[in-house]
């Protein structure tokens, strides 16, 4: 966890070092008008550390006019997120664990790439063969809301990277065994995003 700690914090810092500090008000590298476009994001490292997880977002402008004009955007995040990791995420004293979600949420730029994101992972929780628990199977429905902060990159005028870390809170699991879970969870990711 250090290790990935440790290279995440070295790119996140060269691309800030890379950004230009005279573009405040837009996104490093793009003209306002790129505020204005929809986008796709897909998570490029959860799916390989920890793994078993896999994330997308689709995000839509919204908001007034003059709002695009000084770079201060919001948009709508909608996604769809799976669960399926074992080993990193969770201890021994899980079972097997899996959760598809929805995700929904507001995405706020508020200068030079720099972001805040407050989303919620609303969905279908399974954990089967739980040691200590009588039930074979625990199903019920999961909530967990996450604050990130990030910087996005461009690559092109149609491709950006997204660097962020933030924490997850547990909100809600409808099932008897709510109480075990993790109420707090630190995370990082790197999304690969396209403007469309």
């Amino acid at each position: 966890m250090k290790f990935f700690l440790f290279v995440f914090l070295v790119a996140f810092g060269a691309l800030v070092a890379w950004s230009n500090p005279n573009d405040v008000g837009t996104m490093a590298g793009n003209s306002k008008s790129d505020l204005k476009m929809e986008s796709f994001e897909v998570n490029l490292l959860w799916p390989f550390y920890p793994g078993g997880i896999s994330e997308f977002r689709y995000l839509i402008p919204i908001g007034k006019s003059s709002s695009f004009q000084d770079g201060r955007v919001g948009k709508l995040v909608l996604g769809l997120y799976s669960d399926y990791a074992s080993k990193v995420v969770r201890t021994d004293e899980y079972g097997k664990v899996s959760l598809l979600a929805f995700k929904f949420g507001y995405r706020y730029y508020f200068m030079s790439g720099w972001q805040v994101e407050i989303s919620n992972n609303l969905g279908w929780r399974q954990e089967r063969n739980r040691p200590g628990v009588d039930k074979e199977n625990i199903e019920g429905i999961s909530s967990r809301l996450w604050t990130m902060f990030g910087y996005e990159h461009s690559l092109s005028p149609l491709f950006y990277l997204n660097y962020r870390l933030g924490v997850g809170v547990h909100l809600y699991r409808s099932d008897e065994y709510s109480h075990l879970e993790k109420k707090n969870v630190a995370g990082g990711d790197v999304n690969l995003g396209i403007r469309f």
